[in-house]
């Protein structure tokens, strides 16, 4: 190798750590802001997270309903800091994302350009809304029916971490669940699933649903029901996505013959 190809080389390699090193300074003072943006308005967003409690309590009447107690003087501004951490972080995942395609699509050829942008958009609405589905109906549920577990003379003394704890799991839980199209549909694209496979292993990917509903912090079944049931239905949605694929991918074989 000649000396001019070798300064090239390094030349072009000092330009792309160059631009990953601005593709990172963006990406973390951004998630910084979001952080920032989070913290400023944690209080409302931590009443967002606790309304379905606040709504339990206050329909069953107890005592301490829509209050929630912390046990040392530290325990509210650590739930406050988590709550910013969380939702900030999750809020920066777009610019990150923007930022990483920044750097790698000069990289790339047209149609793979065209396949990643489905994909980064696909896993975010996805994740979003696994995060609604786990705010407005399965924490819903799931606090009326542990509430309604424990005997009439008893008073709940829930603890300001235990129920973000709890909360930020079903929903972090969820927003994952509700990936399994982008999952399945990757997979298809590069060809390790097929439409037939998914189809005649339909009892085993409902069997894992259960599983994975099991795997949720609350005891009672019909719980693991409403996290089992969209699973199953997000599987047969994602067998129908790589059926499409699959004939769009014959179709094309077939112009190109």
């Amino acid at each position: 190798m000649t000396a001019e190809p070798a300064r090239s080389i390094q030349s072009s390699l000092l330009e792309h750590l160059v631009e990953l090193q601005k593709r990172l300074k963006h990406g973390l003072l951004g998630a910084a802001l979001c952080i920032g943006v989070a913290w400023f308005f944690h209080e409302q967003l931590f009443a967002w997270i606790m309304q379905p409690y606040v709504d339990a309590t206050v329909a069953r009447k107890l005592a301490n309903a829509g209050t929630l107690a912390y046990r040392g003087l530290a325990e509210a501004f650590v739930v406050y800091f988590k709550v910013a951490l969380i939702v900030g972080g999750l809020a920066s995942v777009p610019w990150l994302l923007f930022q990483a395609w920044l750097f790698i699509a000069p990289g790339l050829y047209k149609r793979e350009r065209q396949l990643v942008l489905p994909f980064i958009l696909s896993t975010i609405l996805c994740f979003g809304a696994g995060i609604l589905f786990a705010r407005y109906v399965l924490l819903t549920t799931a606090v009326e029916m542990l509430l309604g577990v424990a005997a009439k003379n008893l008073v709940p003394m829930i603890m300001m971490e235990e129920y973000f704890s709890f909360a930020a799991a079903s929903m972090l839980l969820m927003g994952l669940v509700f990936e399994t199209p982008v999952f399945i549909s990757f997979l298809a694209m590069i060809g390790l699933v097929k439409f037939a496979a998914l189809i005649k292993h339909w009892r085993y990917a409902v069997v894992g649903a259960f599983i994975i509903g099991a795997l949720f912090p609350s005891p009672d079944i019909f719980t693991q029901l409403l996290i089992a049931g969209p699973l199953v239905v997000l599987y047969f949605l994602s067998a129908g996505v790589v059926w499409l694929i699959e004939r769009s991918r014959l179709a094309k074989l077939a112009e190109e013959s």
